[in-house]
């Protein structure tokens, strides 16, 4: 599976408050070729509320809490409920580590995903690098 191509929109009402995303992303599950003639549209929603660990000091950690659904041709095919938590790099390593645990109605497989990562602020954009894993509940 590779992304083709990744897209999205971000808006806070502030820090502290709520926040809403849209992204739009092409996947290629199985021999795309030329043109990409295999690839699969799908968009990812979510809204969370932020908080702040502690004071405003420059190791703070962010948290979040929200849901996300992914969509297909505009129908939800996954949500999820996510916690996350956030310590800036601030001139060195800062930390990023995701949970996801599906919601799905009672007759359906549910799972659990946790991405945790070092994030890395170069000044031209943060990298980040982790592992990802996924079980069922």
């Amino acid at each position: 599976m590779d992304f083709i191509t990744l897209a999205g929109n971000f808006w806070y009402t502030g820090e502290g408050e709520i926040m809403y995303s849209e992204t739009y992303f092409q996947l290629c599950l199985i021999n795309c070729g030329d043109g990409f003639p295999g690839a699969e549209d799908y968009d990812e929603h979510v809204i969370k509320d932020f908080y702040l660990d502690g004071e405003l000091v420059p190791d703070r950690i962010v948290h979040d809490q929200g849901l996300e659904v992914i969509t297909k041709m505009n129908w939800p095919r996954v949500k999820f409920r996510q916690t996350s938590y956030y310590l800036p790099p601030d001139g060195g390593l800062g930390e990023l580590k995701i949970e996801k645990v599906s919601i799905a109605p009672s007759n359906a497989p549910r799972c659990y995903i946790e991405y945790e990562a070092q994030v890395d602020d170069f000044g031209s954009g943060m990298q980040f690098s982790g592992a990802v894993m996924v079980a069922p509940m």
